[in-house]
């Protein structure tokens, strides 16, 4: 199915190979920062705006390699649902 939709078959990575091949292939690797406390993202039109326990960002892109109980995905999934169709994204207790 998401063959299909996509146009490319799934493949997986475990979530180090992923960040190490984001990471490699930076030009300016200042500009990732670890450590934060994500809050809440803003969608602009040409990027996104994230503010954290401190600091704000302003990039491309996020990437969200924080485990299992992922601030960031809760923020994209928040974004998404503002969005989309709310049915998308259910929790997984089905509520």
């Amino acid at each position: 199915m998401l063959y299909f939709r996509f146009g490319y078959k799934m493949r997986f990575l475990e979530r180090q190979q992923a960040v190490n091949v984001l990471y490699d292939n930076l030009r300016d690797k200042s500009k990732v920062h670890t450590s934060c406390n994500p809050l809440k993202f803003h969608l602009t039109d040409t990027g996104v705006i994230v503010e954290t326990d401190g600091e704000v960002f302003e990039g491309d892109i996020v990437v969200g390699a924080d485990g299992v109980h992922s601030r960031v995905r809760q923020e994209m999934q928040r974004l998404a649902a503002a969005d989309m169709d709310e049915a998308l994204f259910r929790k997984e207790d089905g509520k």
